[in-house]
């Protein structure tokens, strides 16, 4: 009898496999409360929590709360001028801390809620966040330590938070694959995101929360001054 082998079915399968045994140790739903609060147009140029365009090469290493505290520049040069959109969300649960209790990186993820794949250990065509998750200006990572329970009597009361989002972004070829691109300011719609973080094999991925296409629609209503 001849074996049909077909080598790349087995790598399909064996790539297949991993990523089962990843995805199972995702506590999904964790945080289960996170709610949409509001979005608004921002110019990158005026938020003080991005940064400019020659960012501090230590930040992913050192975060900007512990630079700042240590006198170093978060980033130096002009900010560039860029319409976002700036989503405002709300939970009782503290972020950071669920973060640094699991020893993990703290992520958002947004898509177009028509998207099948919608979770941050897929990959959403096309992601349309930044990528970080904030609270009063500050960007939350490990390496910034638990500032919301150590300038803050937020304990068991809602928390507001805010991610960043890009309107456009051309189609550009990931995998091989042509991943299409977005323009919510000609298009726009319902714009779905969740928060998490991974420390394999173990993460940890928030409940979705929508931003209704009529919010966003107003937001572009009002658009700073220098995006007109």
């Amino acid at each position: 009898m001849k074996l049909d082998y077909k080598p790349h079915k087995i790598l399909l399968n064996f790539t297949a496999l991993i990523l089962f045994a990843l995805t199972s140790c995702i506590s999904k739903n964790t945080p289960p409360d996170l709610t949409f609060v509001s979005v608004q147009a921002v110019d990158w140029h005026n938020e003080p929590e991005l940064p400019g365009l020659d960012a501090n090469p230590l930040r992913s290493m050192a975060g900007d709360y512990f630079l700042v505290l240590k006198g170093g520049l978060v980033s130096s040069g002009e900010k560039p001028h860029h319409l976002l959109l700036k989503v405002n969300f709300e939970s009782k649960t503290n972020l950071d801390e669920l973060a640094l209790r699991r020893s993990s990186d703290l992520v958002s993820s947004a898509f177009k809620c028509s998207d099948k794949m919608r979770s941050i250990f897929s990959t959403p065509s096309p992601q349309i966040g930044q990528g970080f998750v904030y609270w009063r200006n500050n960007e939350l990572n490990p390496y910034n330590g638990n500032i919301i329970s150590d300038h803050s009597g937020t304990e068991g009361s809602q928390i507001t938070y805010h991610i960043f989002l890009y309107l456009t972004k051309a189609a550009s070829l990931f995998d091989n694959r042509v991943q299409p691109g977005f323009d919510l300011l000609k298009q726009p719609e319902d714009v779905c995101f969740s928060v998490g973080g991974f420390n394999p094999p173990f993460g940890f991925e928030s409940n979705i929360v929508i931003i209704p296409k009529a919010s966003i629609v107003m937001a572009l209503q009002n658009i700073p001054t220098e995006q007109k």
